[in-house]
């Protein structure tokens, strides 16, 4: 739940400008995105007073990778997806949304970038895709513990990439599973 000092501090944020950084170039977007639970109403009405969605931070997160970053908000990550934040929009490894959201695990919100349109090519920083770079973190991240545990259904994200590949025409399926 919000407290009254956090939205004191974020309505003396935006009344000035609603597309203020603070110190570390993060928006009152950005923040409210990572914030979480009791704050979706936050990010509904700042979206809706049209700030902007591709500020990026000093690190390079907008709202949208934020959003992934900080605990996968899920429905920060819908409004977003919603308002037409750039779901390809690259951080300072060049890794977005999609990729922290495989990274971290929640496959919910990976299959919903995968539907909206997220680019699988996309390259990191080091090269890697997500069709190249899913065996590293498998085995190593929270992916394989959240699908193990039931948290969600790793066939079903295998095949939300499968259709995103068979959609886009490029590219072979991959033979092993996310």
């Amino acid at each position: 739940m919000i407290t009254k000092k956090e939205l004191q501090e974020i309505y003396n944020l935006v009344s000035k400008d609603i597309n203020a950084t603070d110190e570390f170039g993060q928006t009152a977007l950005i923040c409210a995105a990572a914030a979480g639970y009791g704050y979706e109403n936050i990010v509904s009405a700042l979206i809706k007073a049209g700030t902007d969605l591709e500020i990026q931070d000093r690190i390079g997160q907008t709202a949208l990778i934020s959003a992934v970053q900080h605990g996968g908000r899920f429905e920060n990550v819908m409004a977003l997806i919603e308002a037409g934040a750039d779901l390809d929009k690259q951080q300072f490894q060049g890794k977005t949304a999609l990729f922290i959201a495989l990274e971290m695990g929640w496959g919910e919100i990976a299959e919903a970038l995968i539907e909206a349109g997220a680019d699988l090519s996309k390259k990191t920083n080091e090269g890697q895709t997500v069709l190249t770079y899913r065996g590293h973190y498998e085995n190593s991240n929270r992916i394989a513990e959240r699908a193990a545990s039931g948290y969600y259904d790793k066939d079903r994200l295998e095949k939300a990439i499968i259709r995103k590949i068979q959609k886009s025409g490029k590219g072979n399926v991959p033979s092993k599973s996310v």
